[in-house]
């Protein structure tokens, strides 16, 4: 039965034949063979005692002949188990005797991606940034690609607040508008201050649970979910934008509650419509229910800001609340103006608004108090204390009726 294979040490059949006959499986095979108590039989026969037999039970199988016993051939590219533990004992370079190689994983790296390399948290320069795309993110049919041709004012905005997730055409035009209006910077830090006000009122005073931001940009913390949601932790947040840059950060830094959920919309704010028949966003919020929209420092980008406003308000329910902030030439004249001439040279127009133009974009509305305001003053925290010189938005919340 047992017989050395050629490549196998000498002895070591032998004594693997003795170590199996005299081992625990040749005593478990005797048991199985003739059970105690038993005069022959199996061992299932042996459970079977006293049982009623069963009627189907037929002879035992005959036999098959010794010569269909063949042993079976071992598989195609592969050695006999002796000649392959020889090969490998003496450290063989044979193809056969080593496991082969596994490919490297393929990248994929496309324009227009959902992903960044060098981009944030490891010191990469601005050039350095590339857009990857993986499987697992596919960009969202008909999503803009990125234009590193002009300046993006969610890419300026990450600048000018010390981020990372920028191209030189973004750097160039951050520096040029901060040498027009050098409190460009603080400015625009009270009013990512003054959204976080809005939000929480939104949810605390208003006890408003779905908020629909437009414009989002890229992330800086805390954005405006994690407001909300720290009052209200169900509540349900969509935002929109239409730079791929905030989508891949969006998707992976935007994360909800488990109570609340977090959607994400690649649209133009410009095409409402994109916004309001996005599967995302009836998916996410109910439009039975009050919603609050936020348009926190996009107005200024968008030359008929009037008739945006009324498309958006239109398909909101009664209850629903805007909040939003706008540049304005009121304050800082001179400087501001400067700035946005800046900003419409790089292909970015910027369009500023009086107090009454910015308050004609509340029509219909119920005004909150303390209503159109420069931002700072719209229901600041108590003990701050912020120069209207170092703000250039207007700030106002309506309630829909």
């Amino acid at each position: 039965m047992w017989a050395r294979q050629a490549g196998w040490p000498c002895g070591m059949a032998r004594r693997l034949v003795r170590a199996v006959r005299a081992g625990p499986l040749a005593q478990v095979a005797r048991q199985v063979r003739r059970p105690r108590g038993t005069a022959g039989g199996t061992a299932h026969a042996a459970r079977q005692a006293g049982r009623p037999a069963c009627p189907c039970t037929g002879p035992p199988p005959k036999p098959l002949p010794s010569s269909t016993l063949t042993r079976q051939p071992p598989c195609k590219g592969r050695l006999p188990f002796g000649e392959a533990w020889a090969r490998g004992k003496q450290g063989s370079d044979e193809p056969s005797a080593r496991r082969p190689e596994r490919p490297p994983a393929r990248r994929q790296r496309q324009e227009g991606s959902m992903e960044h390399e060098d981009s944030v948290g490891n010191g990469g320069s601005v050039e350095d940034q590339r857009p990857v795309e993986h499987d697992d993110a596919p960009r969202a049919a008909g999503a803009p690609l990125i234009d590193t041709s002009k300046a993006h004012s969610a890419r300026v905005y990450n600048y000018i607040l010390g981020g990372k997730d920028n191209y030189p055409v973004d750097v160039a035009a951050a520096e040029a508008l901060l040498e027009a209006w050098p409190k460009l910077a603080t400015s625009m830090r009270i009013n990512r201050d003054t959204m976080q006000r809005m939000a929480r009122w939104l949810a605390a005073e208003a006890g408003i649970r779905q908020f629909l931001d437009i414009g989002t940009g890229l992330p800086t913390e805390p954005n405006l979910h994690e407001v909300v949601q720290e009052v209200a932790p169900e509540s349900r947040v969509v935002y929109v934008d239409n730079d791929p840059i905030v989508l891949a950060h969006a998707r992976a830094l935007l994360t909800s509650s488990p109570e609340g959920r977090t959607a994400y919309i690649d649209a133009d704010m410009r095409s409402p419509w994109q916004v309001l028949e996005a599967p995302e966003l009836r998916e996410t919020l109910d439009l039975g229910r009050p919603i609050g929209v936020t348009v926190i420092a996009m107005l200024q980008f968008v030359e008929d800001a009037g008739n945006l406003v009324r498309q958006l308000t239109a398909a909101l329910p009664k209850g629903s609340y805007l909040a939003l902030t706008t540049a304005t030439a009121d304050i800082t004249r001179d400087e501001v103006t400067a700035m946005a001439e800046e900003y419409t040279r790089r292909d970015v127009p910027m369009y500023l608004r009086t107090r009454s133009e910015v308050e004609g974009l509340f029509s219909g509305m119920e005004m909150v108090d303390p209503g159109v305001v420069p931002m700072n003053r719209w229901k600041p925290e108590p003990g701050v204390e912020i120069r209207d010189e170092d703000v250039n938005m207007y700030a106002g919340v309506g309630r829909v009726l």
